[in-house]
Formats: structure tokens, C-alpha cells, sequence
């Protein structure tokens, strides 16, 4: 809640599609402070209980909410857009991604400058899309759209054959989404840039080989499901909180 008075109180979002704003933002700073408190660790923690808690009904960014109550019963708004920020922050890189997130909420890259009271101001998607862009000197729309637009998450599909390993996306409304990614041979990094079509590298035929292995990129990954899946999950997770909760506090029905 604390960070709520940076991402909702100074910066608040200009229509109920741009809460995540709020709530991805918020979810993500619970990640970053256990990063510089107990380190990556704790940073990891918080993002794999966001990552497994998303549910892929709606898109983040669902132009037909009428209200924020409805917008927050959008539990992606919180997990998914968690993890586009981690992305996008691995994408673009430290500096560019903490001077546009600063830019988002004070108007300036050095908000130390500024007199109080600081002047709160409405954001839209389109605001941070416009000022990461400028910060990482290219157009990241096509990353942050992907993410939040679309019901579901990109698919990296590998293949190993003949010497060589061949990565390409498949990728939710068959948007473009030219992510480079990492892949360690051998304990040895290498980075693999994707095209519209696919990337490829040569590897050797018994070497020892991990796709993404930092996690730096939100991925559908086999460990959730659809999102008919993922709601009985969390009502399963729900009965057995409650369940649980009423027998510590010995709750009894009347």
C-alpha cells in the first residue's frame, strides 16, 4: 500500500483501462523492495506467486470497463502488468525504465528538483508508452501492447535439430514481437535476436542448454493454465485459505 502514494496518490491513472498503472505498479514494487532488501531471492519470490496468480480471461487494458470496480476485478492488472514491467525493464535496461517510471509520476527525471506540495497528474497507457519509448530511444509500444492488450501471453517455441537451436514466438492477436532472447550453452550467454519469422544459433549436439534462464521475459510457460483453469485454481486456493483460517481462529457457523 505504501507505494500507492507514488503510483495513486502523485500519479493516478486518466481512465479505468489505465489502472494497472495503480495495481502493476504497485504488485511490482513489492518485488523491487524485497530485491534491495533480501536481494534476488525475495525478488523472485514475489514475481513467481504474481506470475502463477494470473488468471488470462480479460486484457489488462479492456477498453469496455465502465468503472474502476470494474477494472479491479481484472486480477492481471495487478500480476500481468507486474510482469510487462519486469520485461520491459530487462528490455530496455536500469537506467532507462527508473528515469521513465520517474518521468511518469513527477513530469521530470529529477523530481528532487521540485518544491511541495508536488502536484498530482492523470497518466494513461498511452502516456507510458510515450515515455519509455522516449527513455529507451525506440518504440516499445509493440512490447507493452502485446502484454496488456491481449488475453494471454506470448509462446517461445524451440527446436533442436541438425546442430542448431531455432527460437520464434507465438504471440496472442499475432501481433510482432521482435524479443531477442537469452539462452546459456554450456553455462556460456548467448543472445538470440527473433525476426518476424525466427532466430537460430548454432550448439553443439550434448551441450547443456537453458532458454531465458534469468526469467527475464513474461512467457507462457506450462506451470498455469487458460483462464478456466486458472478461476478454479483460485477458488480452490480461496476454500482452502478460508478453511484453514477458520480452523486457526476456530470460526464457527451460526
Amino acid at each position: 500500500e505504501l507505494a500507492h502514494e507514488w503510483f495513486g496518490n502523485v500519479m493516478t491513472h486518466a481512465r479505468p483501462q489505465d489502472s494497472w498503472l495503480h495495481e502493476g505498479y504497485g504488485a511490482y514494487m513489492q518485488s523491487v523492495y524485497a530485491e534491495e532488501t533480501v536481494g534476488r531471492l525475495g525478488y523472485f519470490d514475489n514475481m513467481y506467486g504474481a506470475y502463477v496468480a494470473n488468471e488470462h480471461c480479460l486484457p489488462v487494458t479492456n477498453p469496455t470497463v465502465e468503472d474502476v470496480g470494474e477494472a479491479f476485478d481484472n486480477r492481471d492488472i495487478y500480476t500481468k502488468g507486474a510482469w510487462m514491467l519486469h520485461t520491459l525493464r530487462n528490455y530496455i535496461g536500469e537506467d532507462a525504465f527508473w528515469v521513465g517510471t520517474r518521468r511518469l509520476i513527477y513530469d521530470t527525471a529529477e523530481p528532487w528538483s521540485l518544491q511541495y506540495p508536488i502536484p498530482s497528474r492523470y497518466r494513461s497507457t498511452e502516456d507510458f508508452i510515450r515515455i519509455m519509448s522516449e527513455e529507451a530511444g525506440e518504440d516499445v509500444a509493440w512490447l507493452v501492447e502485446t502484454y496488456l492488450a491481449e488475453v494471454g501471453m506470448p509462446e517461445l517455441r524451440q527446436s533442436r535439430a541438425d546442430g542448431r537451436l531455432t527460437l520464434s514466438w507465438e504471440v496472442p492477436g499475432g501481433r510482432p514481437f521482435p524479443m531477442p532472447v537469452e539462452v546459456s550453452v554450456n553455462g556460456v550467454m548467448t543472445e538470440v535476436e527473433i525476426t518476424s519469422d525466427s532466430g537460430s544459433m548454432p550448439v553443439p549436439d550434448m551441450a547443456r542448454i537453458i532458454v531465458d534462464p534469468d526469467s527475464k521475459i513474461m512467457r507462457a510457460l506450462p506451470i498455469i493454465g487458460d483462464c478456466e483453469e486458472q478461476t478454479d485454481a483460485q477458488i480452490q486456493h480461496n476454500i482452502d485459505r478460508f478453511t484453514r483460517m477458520a480452523k486457526e481462529y476456530g470460526w464457527r457457523r451460526d
